[in-house]
């Protein structure tokens, strides 16, 4: 999860071309530019052949990337703080609960922030509120951060400070320069792979592929949280967003009739004539759908494939 221009997508892709480099970080010069174009949404990234896996930043979807001989299942999610809006974060987040819950739990929610970010601005304070708005108090400690644009935790400009003001408290982060923007621009403006690019690129491969070893190594041990989990704090955002529309359309429909209750009065004192007024009101109130799903109750089991009362 991310802003909207964190690097998400590019780090999806660094994920789905790191077998290429597994285990030594050293790409072969005939496979530099597959490396620097392959994209997960190619057929053979696929997590199922029956599934549309083409990445789109407007929805979210499922991968299956394989490192080595290791297996990851990836949800990558729409970007947040988009310029067309905020009730397209509100898609995203109904988007990102429905991804969820065809996958039944997940070990890790991985983090965005662009590392040359200092602190938390309007849009980024916006973003991070949204996605911890979505995320259970289970699923807290099982967060952690990728600095994108940043080589190391020295140049890292982002204050982790900042990221208690959101609840939460020292997640595991790394820093992370990703070699596909550098290789990816030098094959846009039509450079060649010479020898200083290709030893560049090597090396910068090596340090991504040292950087995610470690990262997946914190958190590798961490206990899975049930994705049913969001689906409850969703459904509770709802419910309280339902009460908050109830009370500020009454707080309207209130204020409208003070003013109302004033211009009488005015018309009353400027004319000295006293009349009836008839004034009919109508209150309307938005009532949360009634939803009731399933708790599976066999041991260790939360893929809801038994039955069970709701």
């Amino acid at each position: 999860m991310g802003q909207t221009g964190s690097g998400k997508t590019s780090l999806l892709n660094l994920l789905g071309n790191l077998d290429m480099a597994f285990p030594d970080g050293m790409v072969p010069l005939e496979l530099l530019r597959k490396f620097a174009t392959h994209t997960v949404g190619d057929k053979t990234l696929e997590s199922a052949a029956d599934d549309e896996m083409a990445s789109k930043t407007s929805d979210a979807n499922i991968y299956a990337i394989k490192i080595g001989n290791v297996g990851f299942t990836i949800i990558d999610t729409p970007g947040f703080g988009d310029s067309r809006g905020l009730d397209l974060d509100e898609k995203h987040v109904k988007l990102i609960v429905g991804c969820l819950e065809r996958v039944g739990e997940i070990n890790c929610v991985l983090l965005t922030i662009n590392g040359r970010e200092a602190r938390l601005n309007a849009t980024l304070k916006y973003v991070l509120s949204v996605l911890t708005s979505v995320m259970p108090s289970t699923v807290l400690g099982n967060v952690a951060v990728v600095f994108t644009n940043t080589e190391n935790e020295r140049k890292l400009n982002f204050k982790m400070g900042e990221l208690e003001k959101i609840g939460l408290l020292s997640p595991p982060f790394v820093c992370l320069e990703n070699p596909l923007s550098a290789l990816g621009r030098a094959l846009q403006e039509g450079d060649d792979l010479d020898d200083a690019l290709v030893a560049d690129t090597q090396a910068s491969i090596q340090q991504a592929l040292a950087t995610i070893a470690s990262l997946f190594g914190r958190i590798k041990s961490w206990d899975p949280v049930p994705t049913v989990h969001f689906k409850e704090v969703y459904e509770q955002r709802e419910a309280i967003e339902v009460l908050l529309s109830n009370a500020h359309e009454k707080y309207k429909e209130a204020e409208l009739n003070a003013r109302e209750v004033v211009r009488i009065r005015d018309e009353i004192l400027r004319t000295g004539k006293v009349k009836p007024e008839i004034v009919e009101t109508m209150e309307w109130r938005l009532r949360a759908k009634d939803q009731s799903y399933f708790v599976c109750h066999h041991s260790d089991c939360h893929q809801n494939c038994s039955p069970a009362f709701p």
